[in-house]
């Protein structure tokens, strides 16, 4: 099983050809961004021990409202709050910042890190089923979420650069909340799964959106660098 969780995220990597923009000088900060990805794994699930906790003593976990307020705050916020926090620390003296395609690599390997120690968590003692399951829509989409936040910070750095603050700022708030909404909107779909059998479907359908648009973006940011 622990094979099983390690898998995607290596096969991800390289079906997307990163390790062609590994280098030397560059393979440092990827080492970094890794670790910090397993960091902000560890201070998500601190937190999920603290503060859902906390929540669930005043709202019934079956209810719907319960679920929103779960998947905004933890899967989204949280998640992927940690996530740009890691990202944005570990590139903050990146030279190649500017270039949303080394952005795009950094984000990524924050989020297979972070997906790769989550599926260790949920996959022990767990069945071939939910592994599988987990390779083909949980792992690829933290991939997907790092393509978005990583071409959009790329974007922003590109815009400190020409010294244009206004852009660069919405593009920072575009690389956190673009991510966090699909996020929180997706897992809050398949908490519902229980209740209404189409809201799998639909998150099904919006995570190939998901796919889609990460690889638009991949393919942009390699003809910015042309």
């Amino acid at each position: 099983m622990l094979i099983l969780s390690l898998l995607p995220s290596a096969i991800i990597f390289l079906v997307l050809g990163f390790t062609k923009c590994i280098n030397k000088r560059n393979f440092g900060r990827v080492v970094k961004l890794f670790f910090l990805g397993i960091l902000a794994i560890i201070v998500t699930l601190t937190i999920d021990l603290t503060v859902v906790d906390f929540i669930e003593g005043f709202l019934d976990q079956d209810s719907i409202i319960y679920q929103f307020i779960h998947n905004l705050l933890f899967v989204g916020l949280i998640e992927e709050g940690t996530k740009y926090i890691s990202i944005r620390l570990g590139t903050r003296k990146a030279l190649d910042g500017y270039d949303p395609m080394s952005m795009i690599v950094y984000s990524v390997t924050a989020g297979l890190a972070f997906a790769t120690i989550e599926n260790i968590f949920f996959l022990q003692d767990s069945s071939i089923v939910l592994a599988i399951a987990r390779a083909i829509f949980t792992v690829p989409n933290h991939a997907a979420y790092g393509v978005i936040m990583g071409y959009c910070l790329g974007l922003a750095r590109s815009a400190e650069l020409m010294e244009d603050k206004a852009s660069a700022r919405s593009y920072r708030m575009k690389a956190l909340f673009i991510p966090l909404l699909i996020h929180a909107f997706i897992d809050f779909l398949l908490s519902l799964n229980t209740r209404y059998a189409i809201s799998v479907f639909v998150a099904m359908y919006l995570t190939i959106v998901n796919y889609v648009f990460a690889v638009i973006l991949i393919e942009k940011a390699v003809k910015r660098r042309r």
